[in-house]
C-alpha cells in the first residue's frame, strides 16, 4: 500500500493535523495487516478527515471499503483519488469496479475502458470489461476484451470458460466449441466444459461426436454422477432405466438457487398444466383434494398452484437444495426429501391426489413408479403427470435417454405402464413444456384413475 509523501503536502493543512493523518494511515495500515479492516477503515476515514485530498489515503481506504463489502463508499473515495490524479491506472481500475459493483455500469465502462488504455498490458482492466458487458448481456461487445485478456494471459480457466460462455450467447456457437476445447485443454477435470460442449454438438448437428465425448469426460472424471448420466445419454449402448440418485441431487442441489428466474425463461409451464388438469378432477360439490402428494417438487412451483385445492399438501424432492426453496414458499404442510418411488411405498396413508410436473422425465422405465403410485392413491384415486412426448425420428419404442440428459417416452409404452398398473380413465393431451434452446419441448400431460 501506498504512504503519502511529503510532496503532497497542502499548504492548508496544518503540520499538526498532517502529524496526526500520519499516525492514523500508519496505524490503519498496521490494523489492515492484521486483518481487522473495520478498524482500519476507520483510521484511514479520520486521517482523511484531517488530511483531505491526499491520494494514498483515499485510495487504501477506497481498497479497505472495497474489502468490507462497502461499494458505494468505495466508489466515493476512489472518485476523490481519481479526481487528484486520473491518469493513476490502480484508481482508475479501482473506481470502474467500484462503480460496476453498485449499479453504474455506463460510468463503470467508460472509466474501466480509460484503465485499459493506461495500461494496455492489463489483464484486470480487459477481464473486468468483458464481465461487466457479459452482465448486462452485452456478449457481442464483451467478446474482443475477452479476446484481449485471453492474449495477455492465455492460460487464465475462467477467462476461457466466459469468453466460451459469451460466444455461445451470441450464436457464434463453432467459435465456442473451440474456445470450450481449449478450457478442457486448460482443466481436463472441468466437468461444465464438457457438459457445455455436449450440448453445443447436439445442438449443431453433430451429435456423432457426442459419444467420443462422453468418453473422454468419463476418462477425466471417473466418479462424476453428470458425467456418467450424460456420457450414457451420449452413448450408442445400453441406456441406463432411470437417473441416478446422486445426478439429480448434485444437478438440482447447484440449480436450487437459479432454478425459478431459469425456468421463467424457458416460459416453463408444467405447473400451470398440471394444476389446472387437477382442478377439473374435483368431484361435484368438493373444492379440495384431502391428501396431495407434490412428487418431486423441486422449489415448490406447484405449491402455490396446488394449495388452494389441497387439504394436506406434501412435498417430496431428491434434492435438498429444492426443498430447502420450497420451504421459502410456506404453502406445504410437509415437505421431504427422499428418493420418489420409496418414499411413496413407505408413505402410511394414502393420496387422493398425486402431482407431478416434469420429474419422470429423469425416469426411462416408469414401471415400478407408476406401480408404487396406484398401490398409495385412494379409490378414485387419481394421478397427474407431465412426461416429454418422443418423435417419430426418435424411433424410440419405449423411452429414449436424451443428449441433454432427460427422457422421452413413446405414449403406446406409457399408456402400457399404467394399465399395468392398475390406472383406468387414461387420458393424454399433447402439450409444450417449455423451450430448450430455441426449439419448444412437445410432451404429454398425462391423467390416469384409479377405480375401486
Amino acid at each position: 500500500m501506498n504512504e503519502p509523501s511529503a510532496r503532497e503536502t497542502s499548504e492548508s493543512v496544518s503540520e499538526e493535523s498532517l502529524a496526526a493523518a500520519r499516525r492514523l494511515f500508519d496505524e490503519g495500515m498496521e490494523l489492515a495487516d492484521r486483518g481487522d479492516l473495520q478498524a482500519a477503515a476507520t483510521c484511514l476515514t479520520k486521517a482523511a478527515d484531517l488530511a483531505p485530498g491526499k491520494l494514498p489515503i483515499l485510495f487504501n481506504l477506497a481498497n479497505l471499503r472495497t474489502e468490507l463489502g462497502d461499494h458505494q463508499a468505495a466508489a466515493a473515495a476512489y472518485h476523490e483519488a481519481f479526481k487528484l490524479d486520473p491518469s493513476d491506472f490502480d484508481v482508475t481500475l479501482g473506481l470502474g469496479k467500484a462503480l460496476a459493483q453498485i449499479g453504474q455500469t455506463r460510468d463503470a465502462l467508460m472509466v474501466l475502458e480509460r484503465a485499459s488504455t493506461l495500461d494496455p498490458t492489463s489483464f484486470e482492466a480487459a477481464s473486468e470489461l468483458a464481465r461487466v458487458l457479459d452482465s448486462i448481456d452485452k456478449f457481442r461487445l464483451s467478446i474482443p476484451w475477452h479476446q484481449k485478456a485471453l492474449a495477455i494471459d492465455p492460460s487464465n480457466a475462467p477467462q476461457q470458460w466466459a469468453y466460451a460462455r459469451a460466444l455461445a450467447t451470441s450464436g457464434k456457437l463453432d467459435d465456442a466449441a473451440v474456445a470450450l476445447r481449449r478450457m478442457i485443454e486448460l482443466e481436463p477435470s472441468c466437468s461444465g466444459a464438457y457438459e457445455f460442449l455436449g450440448q453445443i454438438y447436439a445442438a449443431t448437428d453433430q451429435k456423432h461426436l457426442l459419444e467420443g465425448l462422453g468418453q473422454e469426460w468419463l476418462a477425466a472424471c471417473p466418479t462424476d454422477p453428470t458425467a456418467q448420466h450424460l456420457a450414457a445419454s451420449w452413448s450408442t449402448d445400453h441406456q441406463p432405466r432411470r437417473a441416478s440418485d446422486a445426478f439429480v441431487q448434485e444437478v438440482f442441489d447447484k440449480f436450487a438457487a437459479e432454478f425459478d428466474a431459469t425456468l421463467e425463461k424457458l416460459e416453463y409451464r408444467a405447473p400451470q398444466l398440471v394444476a389446472a388438469a387437477a382442478q377439473m378432477l374435483l368431484a361435484p360439490g368438493t373444492s379440495k383434494f384431502a391428501r396431495v402428494l407434490d412428487a418431486g417438487c423441486g422449489t415448490g412451483l406447484c405449491g402455490p398452484l396446488a394449495r388452494p385445492f389441497s387439504e394436506y399438501l406434501v412435498g417430496v424432492d431428491l434434492s435438498r437444495g429444492m426443498i430447502d426453496k420450497a420451504k421459502e414458499r410456506f404453502v406445504y404442510d410437509e415437505l421431504q426429501v427422499a428418493e420418489l418411488t420409496s418414499f411413496i411405498e413407505k408413505s402410511e396413508t394414502p393420496y387422493d391426489l398425486i402431482l407431478s410436473a416434469d420429474t419422470l422425465v429423469y425416469f426411462g422405465d416408469l414401471s415400478e413408479v407408476a406401480a408404487a403410485m396406484f398401490a398409495k392413491l385412494e379409490k378414485h384415486g387419481a394421478i397427474v403427470v407431465t412426461l416429454e412426448s418422443a418423435t417419430a425420428a426418435e424411433n424410440c419404442e419405449t423411452y429414449l435417454l436424451r443428449a441433454h440428459g432427460r427422457y422421452c417416452h413413446e405414449r403406446g409404452y406409457v399408456e402400457q405402464v399404467l394399465t399395468a398398473a392398475g390406472f383406468t380413465e387414461i387420458s393424454f393431451s399433447e402439450v409444450v413444456l417449455r423451450k430448450q434452446g430455441a426449439e419448444q419441448v412437445a410432451g404429454y400431460l398425462v391423467v390416469a384413475r384409479k377405480q375401486p
